[in-house]
């Protein structure tokens, strides 16, 4: 589901019904040509701190904010046992708390996902809503300068905000819910399976609506959801013939050579992004530039 498609479910066909939600025109973002370091430094700087702080309240096995007293749970998880219904009713909660695109799979069909950091996560937390929000394209467009890197935070924050309320929300609904970011799940396999887009060459989720320019988080669920299906529309072939990603790298860190998706990638193993994007180089890259990098993302034709 898309930020648009739900919109229409909200509001109804009009875009002009201000009483529901309006689809995302970036305009929350400000751009200010030739704005000094220091101030999209500290643009950046306040993202990460509401980001990290919101990870410790919101995030992680042991939180559970939203969470209702035995007996209301059993009632409010009684009103909710429809996995169709309750994926619709997610999206629609991701949708209005931020999310660009919204999506869901089942975890049992992700091995790897339980190699990263989901050691503490219940096993009857078995499925997935998986959550991007679109960074602004023009001020990724800067990169490696501090706009972009201000950007990035800023997409983190948004994502992690997203994330925070949907799992509260699910809570709500009576049923477990683990809001998590990069640091628990693959977050690339998950958004594929759950049909947000595909493996692109640079090792991140290329989408159809917004290219690679996205952040992705994830809250892991008991509650029954309907798995959405994976989408195929070119990525692959097109990242093959293309490169701009491997010779727009400044530290030349993609490698030519790449592992994309095949028919195995039903079984959940994604082939480690190590094998053709050289993490040290990549990293050692933010170091010596004083900021991160997001190039080639910037460079992807899919990015809008």
């Amino acid at each position: 589901m898309t930020r648009k498609d739900s919109s229409k479910r909200l509001t109804g066909e009009d875009p002009s019904d201000t009483c529901g939600f309006v689809p995302n025109s970036n305009s929350h973002h400000v751009e200010h040509d030739g704005a000094p370091a220091n101030v999209h430094g500290a643009v950046g700087k306040a993202a990460r701190i509401i980001e990290r702080g919101l990870i410790e309240r919101f995030f992680g096995p042991s939180v559970d904010a939203g969470a209702l007293a035995h007996d209301e749970a059993q009632r409010a998880r009684a009103a909710h046992t429809d996995p169709l219904a309750n994926a619709e009713i997610i999206k629609q909660a991701a949708v209005r708390f931020g999310a660009d695109l919204v999506g869901t799979c089942a975890l049992d069909e992700l091995k790897t996902t339980r190699d990263a950091g989901m050691t503490d996560v219940p096993a009857e937390c078995n499925r997935a809503v998986v959550l991007a929000v679109a960074m602004d394209a023009r001020q990724i467009g800067q990169s490696p300068a501090p706009a972009a890197a201000a950007e990035t935070s800023i997409g983190y924050m948004r994502m992690t905000i997203c994330a925070s309320a949907l799992a509260v929300f699910i809570q709500q609904c009576g049923y477990q819910a683990i809001a998590a970011g990069n640091g628990m799940g693959f977050s690339v396999p998950l958004a594929v399976r759950a049909g947000l887009g595909e493996l692109g060459r640079n090792a991140m989720l290329v989408t159809r609506q917004h290219g690679p320019c996205v952040r992705i988080s994830k809250v892991f669920t008991d509650m029954p959801l309907a798995a959405d299906e994976r989408i195929t529309f070119g990525v692959t072939r097109f990242c093959d013939e293309c490169g701009r990603c491997v010779d727009a790298c400044p530290p030349g860190a993609i490698d030519v050579n790449w592992m994309p998706f095949d028919d195995a990638g039903d079984s959940g193993r994604m082939p480690s992004a190590s094998f053709w994007v050289d993490g040290e180089k990549c990293r050692g890259f933010w170091k010596s530039n004083g900021t991160s990098c997001a190039t080639c993302i910037a460079v992807c034709p899919y990015t809008k």
